[in-house]
């Protein structure tokens, strides 16, 4: 039978898995703690299962899904398939995801990510209060349908501006996101072309950091227009 790896910590969600597997007479193998040692030169550091390792990509949440697909790995290793130590530890630390806590500017630190969604935006808002100084300016932008209300309550008041803006497609209104925005924070801009809204967010941001989120189609424009 093939066991459930989860990072799930969710004491009802584990429990429904618990139940489902024992119907189909297989286990949950929950991912174990983990201990961070340090966060420098763009590599997070951390100790999993006696070994210590490096990745690229930033935040807690991509800690914990590395620790998840360690797990996943040391079943493999059990079940005599080979992989290497060495091959782990390398493609960890290789491994990126583009428009994810993306840094592509340090004069100012520009930052892209694609959270759309309150639970991605909640990583967010916790990563900004931790690891960015100096939150200047956050460039928002939702795409329709998203509950835009719980996206922005957590992240909106750990920045000094908010300009709303929208991407090419599906993107929510901008009077809507604006309307949600000021509850939280009363320095709100709307800036309906993209282009111009970066264009304004990166002179403002000048000095400090620029966070550029809501929507991954946001933030693939983004990239186009900086890019070009």
């Amino acid at each position: 039978k093939i066991p459930l790896v989860t990072g799930e910590k969710d004491p009802a969600v584990l429990k429904m898995f618990e139940t489902k597997c024992q119907e189909l007479a297989t286990e949950v193998i929950p991912t174990s703690s983990y201990t961070i040692l340090e966060n420098c030169n763009g590599l997070q550091k951390f100790e999993f299962l006696n070994s210590t390792y490096q990745i690229a990509m930033q935040g807690t949440h991509q800690i914990e899904n590395a620790c998840t697909a360690l797990t996943v790995l040391e079943q493999l290793r059990k079940k005599e398939f080979e992989i290497s130590p060495d091959a782990i530890h390398a493609g960890l630390k290789k491994t990126s995801w583009p428009g994810r806590l993306q840094v592509i500017s340090q004069k100012p630190l520009i930052i892209v990510d694609g959270a759309h969604n309150p639970d991605a935006m909640n990583y967010l808002a916790d990563y900004a209060q931790d690891n960015l100084t100096q939150r200047k300016v956050l460039l928002l932008g939702v795409s329709k349908g998203r509950d835009v209300g719980e996206m922005v309550k957590h992240i909106t008041p750990l920045f000094d501006h908010i300009i709303i803006t929208q991407s090419s497609f599906k993107p929510e209104e901008t009077s809507v996101i604006s309307a949600h925005t000021q509850k939280y924070n009363s320095s709100v801009e709307v800036i309906e072309d993209l282009k111009e809204a970066v264009d304004i967010a990166i002179t403002k941001a000048q000095g400090g950091t620029l966070l550029i989120t809501g929507s991954l189609y946001l933030v693939g424009d983004v990239l186009s227009i900086l890019k070009n």
